[in-house]
């Protein structure tokens, strides 16, 4: 079974991880999250604007919370890790590729998180991908 456009409008901005069957979990049209979170513009000196996030199997979206169109999509094979403000070691160890292929990437990110502030995280893009090494800091 799949959520009828009905289905996902009633869950927009909960904000909370939807209870989903087993079967559903997989499907890239199920929303597993709709939200809203702060996202930092482009540049490190740009902004916090507010964004709907939209969370699948397959991506996270995010568009501005007005309604409008959707601003830009990340695929999950195009990230190479997830960093956040206080990560430890270990954590980062968890959290990002270890092949020898994402180095650059590892010590771009190594570098970022102590800059985080609390509750801030950051979504860190393969340098061969579509993003380019892009880091996406909520």
């Amino acid at each position: 079974p799949k959520l009828s456009s009905g289905d996902r409008n009633s869950m927009a901005h909960s904000g909370k991880l939807s209870r989903l069957d087993p079967s559903m979990e997989l499907d890239p049209h199920t929303v597993w999250l709709n939200s809203t979170l702060l996202k930092r513009g482009y540049y490190s000196n740009s902004t916090f604007h507010p964004r709907s996030i939209k969370l699948t199997s397959e991506f996270i979206s995010y568009s501005q919370t007005d309604g409008g169109s959707l601003l830009d999509r990340i695929w999950f094979n195009d990230v190479a890790g997830l960093v956040f403000n206080s990560m430890k070691d270990e954590e980062f160890e968890q959290m990002f590729h270890s092949e020898e292929d994402y180095a650059a990437e590892r010590q771009s990110a190594h570098d970022l998180f102590p800059t985080l502030e609390p509750m801030q995280f950051a979504i860190c893009t393969t340098k061969g991908g579509y993003h380019k090494g892009r880091q996406f800091i909520f």
